[in-house]
C-alpha cells in the first residue's frame, strides 16, 4: 500500500479487531488511524482510552485489519484511572462520560454506569456514535438489574441519534423473547441481519449480532411459535458461523427431531 499511497494522504486508517471466537469471527471491529503524516503534528489525547486526534487533512479509509489477540486483561485498571481523575477534581469530557460508564458496566456496577452513560447523554457536545452506545450499553445496565422497562427505553432512544444499529435490534428482540412475545422478537432480528456492514463505520460494530445471534433466536422463537422448518433454517444459518457451538448442534438435533415426528406421522 505505501508504494502506491498517494502524499496528498495525511493518515491512513485501518480496522481494528479487537476480538475474536474460537471460530475466526471477529466480536469487536472499529477503525484507527495507524499511519499518519508527522508533519501534521496529530496528538494522542486522554488519559485512558486514549486516541489519536486527526483533524483535518485526507484520511483513506484502507481494508487492512490489525487483528488484537488478548491473552490477559487488566480488571479494574482503567477504573482506578478514572477514580483518580474524580480525586483530583478533573472535568471530564462527554467521551470520558462514555468510557468510565464502560468501565463501571465491565465491572459489575450498573447503577453507577447508569449515571455516566447519563452524563455523557446529557451533555449537548460529544461524538454522536458514543451517545447511541451510551444507549445501548445503558440498556444491558437496566437488563441486568431485571429493569426490562427501562432497558426497553434505553433502546428506544438510541433510535434519537441515528438509524437502528444491529446491536439496538438484536437486543429488542431478545427483550421481547424474554417476555416470550415471539412474534416480536423475530420481527426485531430479521431486521438486525438485514444490516449491510458499512466500511466508512469509525465506532464499534459487533457483527454477531448480525449474524449468528439473531439467527440462533430466531429459530429458538420459531420453535416456540411451532414452525420447525424455519427454526431449523434459521439454526443452520447460525451454525455456518459456529459450526461447532454446543448450543446451535443441541438445538439442531431438537429441531431435527420434531420435524422427524412430523414426517413420520404425515
Amino acid at each position: 500500500m505505501k508504494t502506491t499511497l498517494s502524499p496528498a494522504v495525511d493518515s491512513v486508517s485501518m480496522y481494528y479487531d479487537a476480538g475474536t471466537d474460537e471460530y475466526g469471527n471477529v466480536t469487536l471491529r472499529y477503525r484507527r488511524n495507524r499511519l499518519v503524516k508527522r508533519s501534521r503534528q496529530y496528538k494522542w489525547q486522554g488519559d485512558c482510552h486514549v486516541y489519536l486526534n486527526v483533524t483535518g487533512g485526507q484520511v483513506l479509509l484502507s481494508d487492512i485489519a490489525v487483528t488484537h489477540k488478548k491473552v490477559r486483561h487488566s480488571a479494574g485498571r482503567a477504573l482506578s484511572i478514572y477514580a483518580k481523575r474524580i480525586e483530583r477534581g478533573d472535568t471530564f469530557t462527554p467521551r470520558d462520560f462514555f468510557y468510565y460508564g464502560n468501565e463501571l458496566k465491565e465491572n459489575g456496577k450498573y447503577q453507577e454506569a447508569i449515571a455516566s452513560y447519563e452524563r455523557n447523554l446529557s451533555l449537548p457536545n460529544g461524538w454522536i456514535e458514543d451517545k447511541i452506545f451510551a444507549c445501548i450499553n445503558m440498556s444491558d445496565c437496566y437488563r441486568s438489574l431485571r429493569n426490562y422497562n427501562q432497558a426497553l427505553a434505553a433502546l428506544w432512544r438510541s433510535f434519537h441519534h441515528s438509524k437502528p444499529k444491529p446491536e439496538a435490534l438484536s437486543r429488542l428482540g431478545y427483550l421481547f423473547y424474554l417476555q416470550r412475545q415471539y412474534a416480536t422478537a423475530i420481527y426485531w432480528y430479521d431486521l438486525a441481519t438485514r444490516h449491510e456492514p458499512d466500511a466508512s463505520q469509525w465506532s464499534f460494530s459487533y457483527p454477531a449480532y448480525s449474524t449468528w445471534y439473531p439467527h440462533l433466536h430466531m429459530g429458538i422463537c420459531y420453535y416456540n411459535l411451532g414452525d420447525y422448518e424455519k427454526a431449523y433454517a434459521h439454526n443452520e444459518q447460525a451454525r455456518t458461523f459456529r459450526p461447532g457451538d454446543r448450543h446451535i448442534l443441541h438445538n439442531k438435533a431438537v429441531y431435527e427431531r420434531k420435524l422427524g415426528e412430523i414426517n413420520s406421522t404425515a
